[in-house]
C-alpha cells in the first residue's frame, strides 16, 4: 500500500514559537506597570473623592453651626488619641 502523507516533516513552526515567546514577555513586561498604574488611579480617585465630600461638609457647617458643633466635638474627642510620647 502507497503511504500519501509524509510524517517526517516537523508540525512545529519557528516563527510561532517565537512569537509565542514574545508575547509571554511583552504580557510580563507590560503587566506589573499596568496594573501599579491603575492602583494609583484608583488611589486618586478615592482621594478626590474623600476631599469632595469633606468640602461639602466643611461648607455644610460654615452654614448650620450644629453641624460645626458635632465636627469641633469630635475633633476634641479625637486629639487625646493623636498625642505622641515621648
Amino acid at each position: 500500500m502507497t503511504a500519501f502523507v509524509h510524517n517526517q516533516f516537523s508540525f512545529d513552526h519557528d516563527g510561532a514559537d517565537r512569537a509565542a515567546k514574545v508575547a509571554r514577555t511583552v504580557k510580563t513586561a507590560v503587566a506589573a506597570p499596568l496594573r501599579k498604574l491603575s492602583q494609583r488611579i484608583a488611589a486618586f480617585v478615592a482621594e478626590s473623592r474623600s476631599a469632595s465630600e469633606d468640602h461639602k461638609l466643611w461648607e455644610m457647617a460654615l452654614a448650620d453651626a450644629r453641624v460645626m458643633a458635632d465636627i469641633s466635638r469630635a475633633m476634641k474627642q479625637g486629639a487625646p488619641n493623636k498625642v505622641a510620647f515621648y
